[in-house]
C-alpha cells in the first residue's frame, strides 16, 4: 500500500477474496510500515495453515528488551513534522513513467565481471548493479535540475536490507524486518570511481550496519519514538 497518504483512517491492511466456479483468489494489500514481502508471504502462509487447520501458535521474537540497549538513530532518520526538503523540486524530478528492463543472468555475470575488483574481499551482484543505478540516477538527476556536477554536492543511496538471519527470528516471523543502510559518496566522486569502488563501498557499509547490536539499537530508537508519539522521517536535501 506504498505510497501511503498518511490519513490516520487509512487501513493497515486490505483483503479481497474473489470466488471463480473451479476455485478461489485472495489478494491482500498492506501498510509497507508494517511488513515487507517475506513477512506477507509469512502471513499467507499462516492463514493457509489455519484454514487447514493446523497449528498457528505465535513464535517469540528476538527483540532484546528496550531497557538493555542503547538506541541509534538510522542514518538521515529524525522526529520531525516537516514536509520532505525536496518538495521544491518535485515538479522538475516527478514523473508517472515506468521503466521495466529485464536483466538476463548472463547480462548481470557481464556486469559484474566489468565492474572490477572492490575495496571488499566480496561484492556481490546487487551490489554491482546498484552501483550502476545509482549513478545513473545521478546523472538523470543533474540534467532534471540542470545542475553542474561541480554543484551536485553529496549524494545518498539507500538500500532496505533484510536482518531475519541476523536476529534469528523464525520463517514464520510475519512482520517487517528491514533496515535502511545508507552509503553517501559526493556526486563527483561516484561519477569519477570505478564501479567496482562504488560496490565495495556498498557492500562495506551493508556490513557495518547489519549487526546484530546496530539492528537491536535501531529497533529501540524506533519503539522509543513510538512511545513518545514523535513522527519520525528521513531527512534529504533540497535535491
Amino acid at each position: 500500500m506504498d505510497p501511503d497518504d498518511g490519513l490516520a483512517a487509512t487501513p493497515l491492511l486490505r483483503i479481497r477474496i474473489t470466488l471463480f466456479d473451479n476455485g478461489t483468489a485472495v489478494g491482500v494489500l498492506v501498510q509497507h510500515a508494517i511488513t515487507d514481502i517475506e513477512g506477507i508471504v509469512a502471513f499467507m502462509r499462516a492463514w493457509s495453515r489455519c484454514a487447514r487447520g493446523g497449528d498457528i501458535s505465535p513464535r517469540q521474537d528476538r527483540w532484546a528488551p528496550a531497557s538493555t540497549i542503547e538506541e541509534e538513530a538510522p542514518e538521515r532518520w529524525a522526529p520531525s513534522e516537516k514536509p520532505p526538503e525536496f518538495v521544491g523540486v518535485a515538479q522538475k524530478i516527478r514523473t508517472e513513467d515506468c521503466c521495466v528492463l529485464p536483466l538476463p543472468a548472463s547480462t548481470l555475470a557481464a556486469l559484474k565481471a566489468a565492474a572490477g575488483e572492490s575495496s571488499e574481499p566480496y561484492a556481490s551482484t546487487d551490489d554491482v548493479l546498484t552501483a550502476r543505478v545509482w549513478r545513473a540516477l545521478v546523472v538523470c538527476r543533474l540534467a532534471q535540475l540542470g545542475l553542474p556536477i561541480s554543484k551536485a554536492g553529496t549524494t545518498c543511496c539507500l538500500r532496505a536490507a533484510n536482518v531475519r538471519q541476523v536476529l534469528g527470528l523464525s520463517k514464520d516471523y510475519a512482520g517487517n524486518a528491514t533496515t535502511d543502510i545508507c552509503t553517501e559518496l559526493p556526486a563527483k566522486e561516484l561519477l569519477g570511481a570505478r564501479v567496482g569502488a562504488v560496490a565495495g563501498k556498498l557492500r562495506a557499509d551493508l556490513l557495518a550496519t547489519r549487526t546484530p547490536d546496530r539492528v537491536q539499537a535501531r529497533g529501540a530508537f524506533f519503539r522509543g519514538a513510538q512511545k513518545m508519539r514523535q513522527r519520525i522521517r528521513k531527512r534529504f536535501d533540497e535535491n
